[in-house]
C-alpha cells in the first residue's frame, strides 16, 4: 500500500514535519495539532484576499485548533497532525 504526502499526518500518528503542503478539504470536521512557521486554515471558496479562518506562527509551541468541514490547511515549515 503506497502512502501519499500527508497520509501519516491524518492518521493517529505523531506529528509529521512538512516543508510545505496543502491538506485538501474534507467532508467532516477535523482537529489540527501543530507548531511551525506558518499554518493557515482557510475556505478555498472564499473570495481572493479574504483573511484565513485561522493563522498560527509559533514554531516552538504546540496548539490544537478545529478545522471545519470544507476547509483546507496550508502549512509551511511545520509539524502537523490532523485527526477526526
Amino acid at each position: 500500500m503506497s502512502e501519499s504526502v500527508g497520509d501519516v499526518a491524518i492518521e493517529e500518528e505523531p506529528q509529521e514535519y512538512y516543508r510545505g503542503h496543502v491538506f485538501d478539504a474534507a467532508d467532516h470536521d477535523r482537529t489540527i495539532t501543530c507548531r511551525g512557521t506558518l499554518i493557515m486554515i482557510y475556505d478555498p471558496n472564499a473570495a481572493k484576499g479574504t483573511a484565513p479562518y485561522w493563522k498560527y506562527k509559533v514554531p516552538a509551541r504546540n496548539t490544537d485548533h478545529d478545522v471545519p468541514a470544507g476547509y483546507e490547511v496550508k502549512v509551511i515549515d511545520a509539524w502537523v497532525k490532523l485527526t477526526k
